[in-house]
């Protein structure tokens, strides 16, 4: 700037204030003059004009904008009321309209309460407007009334709108249906108490149910009964009929439970084939109240006496039936459910389609049930170990040499405790417990077999393996069999099912069709406890059995009443139908002898050998084939 030397300086103004300046330099003082000024003059006015137009039109564009957004807001879907000070309608929009069914015409002037559904207590009302002139705000779900007469749920928010001193000039009322999501809500809150195929309550709305009759029940001291279903032989009508006619037939049953019922009581499908009721206002007398739920179970076992009929398929159906009394001393709901639960399975356990009630020896019964239970579980589990067979061998009544074993299950517990199936696999009673021991079983006797041919190559006698009725007939029992004796290259001509008479009853053809695959691979079956189920020469002769095994109670008491009579028919009729017979229990010489005079073929007991660990039975065979290991 040394060549300078004036400067002139002009604000640029912005509402007074100065937001930049016009710097304006002269080489020459005499340069500046009056006409010079004038023009920078006026230069910085027309700038400090176009900054304030600039500023308006800026402001004007969001004025603008934030009308439009407005306006939009207001033409939402959300219904918008505007009302003065003294609450009556001003402003309403659209949505309004669509939602109430009033029209602009009808509500301007008027108070909301036009809207009310008298649903709410004045309570309600003075509540949210002291909230309103306190928060100056309020939000919350109210049912109000359309126009036509409809009672809807509606999501409300209103907001009081205040001027710069604080008083209250106007209410802002936002509101929108909420009629579809109740709905929603609602099915969701009935498909989580429900069950979907049958409609009655799940084990969940069940327990709720339960909670409050429980509740009540105990503070009035009022009895009431639980009965837990269970449909018998439901998993093989599934398997033989198919899922479909299963599902048609719960849904019977569920609407046949419904037509028993007090309009108090309460029916649940808890789960699969088992249902819970609950019969309400028993009475303050345990002892009627027993009566009343007595009366009403054999009623329940009565309406299911005639088959049920689905698409011309003639189904025979019952139930064995738990029942607790409560409140007794029950602990919680669940309690109740547990003891109801335990004592169906005493009544599936004393023969089914029938009903039992729940005592303090059957709580005895079902804790040692629920322990052994348990402890089987991790032994089938994780304890393998645990479950050891004995062998006890099949003798020829004339040539007193073995013709083969019988595998023979023994639990031997982590303490050393050895226990037979009579001590513990009522544990596998109404669970899956059961068929997982079978295949264990199975592939134990597999793998014994094979290292006893590789041991002693001409070794040919057949082993006998248990099979539960429950195994038998379930679909997948045939593929399991065979894959198992397929994995641990055994022969099925070395195996021998033996199987209990009544099992094989509950579908005869299915079973005879079953049995007669197998017994192409090479398996062959006995029928286990012959005498002691249903025995008929009418399905005898259909069945391809090979063996006839007569039970233990008939040969040790073969002296006894007509049991000599019945050990010799049993004889005559397999000899009838080309079949052996095997004698359980023969621990007599002189039993013997009458087995021999009768013409029976094999028989096992204490008389030659207990039941033997595998080592100790191998010893027998070492001998019977002339060979030292």
């Amino acid at each position: 700037y040394e060549d300078v030397e004036l400067f002139a300086l002009y604000p640029i103004l912005n509402k007074d204030k100065v937001e930049y300046v016009i710097v304006a330099s002269f080489c020459k003082e005499e340069i500046y003059d009056t006409n010079i000024n004038d023009i920078l003059i006026r230069l910085s006015g027309n700038l400090s004009y176009i900054f304030d137009k600039i500023e308006y039109k800026q402001r004007l564009k969001r004025l603008q904008d934030e009308l439009r957004i407005a306006a939009s807001a207001f033409n939402a879907h959300e219904a918008i009321a505007v009302t003065d000070n003294y609450g009556n309608i001003i402003k309403i929009n659209k949505a309004f309209t669509e939602i109430t069914g009033y029209s602009e015409d009808e509500v301007i002037g008027k108070n909301p309460n036009i809207l009310k559904s008298g649903r709410h207590t004045k309570e309600f009302y003075t509540q949210m407007w002291d909230k309103l002139r306190k928060e100056g705000y309020w939000r919350g779900e109210i049912l109000n009334k359309r126009k036509n007469g409809e009672i809807y749920p509606e999501l409300l928010s209103i907001t009081a709108v205040k001027d710069e001193n604080g008083k209250i000039m106007n209410y802002v009322a936002h509101f929108f249906d909420i009629s579809t999501i109740k709905e929603a809500q609602q099915k969701a809150e009935y498909r989580a108490l429900h069950d979907p195929l049958t409609e009655l309550l799940n084990r969940q709305g069940l327990f709720e149910e339960l909670e409050i009759i429980y509740n009540y029940s105990s503070a009035h001291k009022e009895y009431n009964a639980f009965l837990f279903f269970d449909m018998d032989n439901f998993k093989y009508i599934n398997d033989y009929y198919g899922h479909e006619m299963g599902d048609k037939l719960l849904q019977i049953t569920a609407n046949k439970l419904k037509e028993s019922l007090d309009s108090k009581d309460v029916v649940a499908r808890i789960a699969g084939d088992e249902f819970g009721i609950i019969i309400t206002g028993l009475g303050s007398d345990k002892k009627s109240a027993t009566a009343k739920a007595s009366i009403f179970a054999e009623n329940i076992l009565n309406k299911f006496k005639e088959p049920i009929i689905i698409d011309d398929v003639y189904i025979d159906l019952s139930f064995s039936i738990g029942i607790k009394i409560f409140p007794d001393n029950d602990k919680s709901p669940q309690d109740i459910i547990t003891n109801a639960d335990i004592a169906m399975y005493q009544a599936k356990k004393e023969g089914k389609n029938r009903f039992h009630f729940f005592n303090s020896e059957l709580d005895k019964e079902s804790k040692r049930y629920l322990e052994a239970k348990n402890k089987l579980s991790i032994a089938l589990s994780k304890n393998k170990e645990e479950i050891k067979l004995y062998y006890q061998p099949k003798i020829s009544v004339v040539t007193g040499k073995i013709e083969g074993f019988e595998a023979l299950v023994r639990w031997q517990q982590s303490d050393g405790t050895v226990l037979t199936p009579d001590q513990f696999l009522f544990a596998t009673i109404g669970n899956t417990l059961g068929m997982n021991l079978n295949r264990l079983i199975i592939e134990m006797v597999c793998k014994q077999i094979v290292n006893w041919q590789k041991s002693y190559p001409k070794f040919d006698k057949r082993v006998s393996i248990n099979i539960s009725g429950e195994h038998f007939s379930n679909k997948m029992f045939e593929n399991e069999l065979i894959e198992i004796v397929k994995s641990n290259s055994a022969k099925p001509q070395m195996i021998d099912l033996e199987i209990v008479e009544d099992a094989l009853l509950k579908d005869i053809d299915n079973a005879i069709a079953s049995m007669n695959r197998l017994k192409e691979l090479g398996f062959t079956f006995s029928i286990d406890d012959f005498g002691t189920g249903y025995s008929s020469l009418n399905y005898l002769h259909k069945l391809p059995v090979d063996n006839l095994k007569i039970d233990k109670s008939f040969v040790m008491n073969i002296n006894k009443g007509k049991n000599a009579s019945i050990v010799k028919m049993v004889i005559e009729t397999a000899k009838l139908f080309g079949m052996k017979t095997v004698a359980e229990g023969v621990e007599d010489i002189n039993i013997l002898n009458y087995l021999k005079n009768y013409g029976c073929d094999y028989y096992q007991g204490y008389l030659y050998s207990k039941p033997l660990p595998a080592n100790e039975a191998e010893k027998l065979i070492s001998v019977e084939f002339s060979i030292k290991k």
